[in-house]
C-alpha cells in the first residue's frame, strides 16, 4: 500500500488493514465537482507537484471536501481511484495520504507546527460522528462530506489515544493506536 507523509511535523495514521477499499461507500466521491472546487484546482496542482504526489487519478477528481479549516483556514481535499484507494490532506501546508481505506471507511492523518496540531480525515457514508481521544479528552468531530477535522494547541506531535466512530446504527466503534510504530495500524477495540 503507498502511503506518503511528506511533511516534516506530520504521521500518517490510516487505520485498518484496508481489506475492503472497494466496498466502502463515500458518497461525496459520486457527486460532480462544484463551480468553487473547480477554481481551486490550480492551488490543488500546485500543491500535488511540491510533494511530488502521483495518485493516479486526474486533478479533477480532486474534492474539496471542507473548507475554511483552523487558523490557517485550509482545505481538506480528497480523492478516490477506480481501485478504490483514497488521498486525502490539508491545503496548502498540510502533508497527504494515500492509501487503502479502514474499517468503516476511517482513515485518519495528524499534522503539527508551531504549537498547533490538526488532526483530520475520511469517514465512509455510515459514520455520523467522530470524537478524537486524546489523553483524558474526547473532542467531538463533525462529519460533513465525508470528512473530519479537529485542531488543537500542542508542544510536540499530538498522541491519539483513540478514535471512536458513531455509526448511522447507533452503534460506537472504538479503534485504539498502538503507541509503538510511527506509522500506527489500529485494531479495532469493541463495537457495541
Amino acid at each position: 500500500m503507498p502511503t506518503y507523509a511528506n511533511t516534516v511535523n506530520s504521521e500518517d495514521l490510516l487505520i485498518g488493514a484496508g481489506r475492503c477499499a472497494a466496498t466502502v461507500r463515500y458518497s461525496v466521491f459520486g457527486e460532480s465537482q462544484t463551480v468553487d472546487e473547480a477554481l481551486l484546482l490550480p492551488e490543488v496542482e500546485k500543491w500535488v507537484k511540491q510533494r511530488n504526489l502521483d495518485a493516479g487519478v486526474p486533478l479533477s477528481a480532486f474534492r474539496v471536501l471542507l473548507g475554511s479549516l483552523g487558523d490557517a483556514d485550509a482545505s481538506l481535499i480528497a480523492c478516490r481511484d477506480i481501485t478504490g484507494l483514497v488521498g486525502f490532506g490539508l491545503l496548502p501546508n498540510g502533508g497527504f495520504s494515500y492509501g487503502e481505506p479502514g474499517r468503516h471507511g476511517l482513515c485518519v492523518r495528524a499534522d503539527w507546527s508551531s504549537g498547533q496540531s490538526q488532526i483530520y480525515g475520511l469517514a465512509g457514508d455510515e459514520v455520523t460522528g467522530v470524537r478524537v481521544v486524546l489523553g483524558p479528552m474526547a473532542h467531538k468531530c463533525a462529519v460533513k462530506n465525508n470528512a473530519f477535522f479537529l485542531e488543537t494547541t500542542c508542544d510536540e506531535a499530538p498522541s491519539i489515544d483513540a478514535i471512536i466512530a458513531s455509526l448511522k446504527d447507533a452503534r460506537a466503534v472504538s479503534f485504539e493506536f498502538c503507541s509503538d510504530t510511527m506509522n500506527r495500524d489500529l485494531r479495532c477495540d469493541y463495537e457495541r
